[in-house]
């Protein structure tokens, strides 16, 4: 099955939509840090609609373009930046209290995370070459090319920045995982 070429078909790669275990366990692997305490990474999971060991029905969840909703995809994209730079600093306008009890908690149960290691992940040549570091983001978080648009995003926000620091690749990395070749596997 593993040789035959219906299996590695162009039409079936990349074209399933990572489920919320999928996602944070590919996301952490790939960012090459720990795992969040169990009991934020399970509500991460729940956030997202994946309730470990309690499916909806006998069946277990539907799965597939599901998994993506206007709250998920906001969701995976906050946690995004919180895998990545190791705090959760969101935006609330308005001081709504359960989400900035969240952000807190997350902050306490963490104390001791950081940004992920820039330096581990790509070489000097891929920090200090913008086309170089959009190459290497695609192939280590993507395995596949940008869609032109995207790139082209990407790139502009790259060349507004005159030299390239931890920051901005950190928010580079951030960025790729807030698109939709991010989300499927």
């Amino acid at each position: 099955m593993l040789r035959s070429r219906e299996f590695y078909d162009s039409s079936l790669i990349r074209n399933q939509v990572k489920s919320p275990v999928q996602w944070l366990v590919a996301t952490v692997r790939t960012l090459e840090r720990d795992l969040p305490p169990a009991i934020f990474a399970s509500n991460i999971l729940q956030n997202l609609g994946q309730d470990l060991f309690a499916p909806p029905n006998v069946k277990g969840w539907d799965g597939g373009l599901s998994w993506i909703t206007t709250n998920n995809l906001l969701a995976r994209y906050n946690y995004a930046e919180m895998l990545v730079f190791g705090t959760a600093k969101l935006n609330f306008n308005g001081g709504n209290k359960g989400l900035k009890f969240i952000e807190n908690r997350f902050n306490r149960m963490n104390a001791r995370a950081t940004p992920i290691e820039v330096k581990k992940l790509f070489t000097p040549d891929e920090r200090n070459n913008k086309t170089s570091l959009i190459a290497a983001l695609e192939k280590r978080l993507l395995q596949s090319r940008l869609k032109p648009r995207q790139e082209q995003v990407l790139r502009d926000y790259l060349d507004s920045q005159s030299e390239l620091d931890e920051h901005d690749i950190l928010e580079t990395i951030r960025l790729v995982m807030s698109t939709p070749e991010y989300q499927v596997t």
